[in-house]
């Protein structure tokens, strides 16, 4: 979907109103990305499947989005399982020198090397793949939350970097890029 400067403009003014407020729920978030995928896709070479319904034995899991390829779908590599969680989240706890990631951000990550475990178990290839039309075993796994306010870069980028196997992606980061591709055209 081409869009232009203002187009571009009053989606970021739209995000950022969003993130600002604190009562912002993700169910608020997931409406506001369904609606506006681009801000979750670097090019439109992806397409976007929110709430896709995994059944594993009794339990139901529900990534918030899975962000499919258009080109080689068939390299797992390229597919991506991102879930949301709330602006607000803190990213860090504990003092500059031993900052790690916020209990917040620690349950995103294991929620979703659970949503890991799940594509990887070859029981449920079958499902995944009647779901998504490809048998996915080893999606990326990403979260989107919190904000880099007051957050070193530093300190950020190393705690991250502790939690390789999951790619923690900030409102920030995502708001910054549309204000990028605004800026270039």
């Amino acid at each position: 979907m081409d869009r232009d400067l203002y187009g571009i403009q009053y989606e970021v003014e739209l995000l950022e109103a969003l993130l600002n407020r604190k009562e912002t729920s993700e169910a608020e978030l997931q409406q506001f990305l369904e609606e506006h995928p681009h801000f979750l896709i670097p090019n439109q070479l992806f397409s976007v499947l929110p709430h896709v319904r995994l059944m594993e034995d009794t339990k139901l899991l529900v990534p918030d989005f899975i962000v499919k390829p258009v080109v080689a779908a068939q390299k797992d590599s390229e597919w991506e399982v991102l879930d949301l969680k709330r602006p607000s989240a803190k990213l860090l706890v504990g003092k500059a020198n031993r900052a790690r990631l916020s209990q917040e951000v620690m349950n995103a990550i294991a929620q979703l090397r659970e949503y890991g475990d799940y594509f990887r178990n070859p029981q449920n290839a079958l499902s995944i793949s009647t779901k998504l039309g490809h048998k996915l075993r080893f999606p990326k796994l990403a979260v989107l939350v919190g904000r880099l306010d007051n957050v070193s870069a530093e300190a950020f980028a190393l705690a991250q970097d502790r939690e390789r196997d999951v790619r923690i992606v900030t409102y920030d980061e995502i708001l910054e890029r549309q204000k990028l591709i605004r800026a270039l055209q």
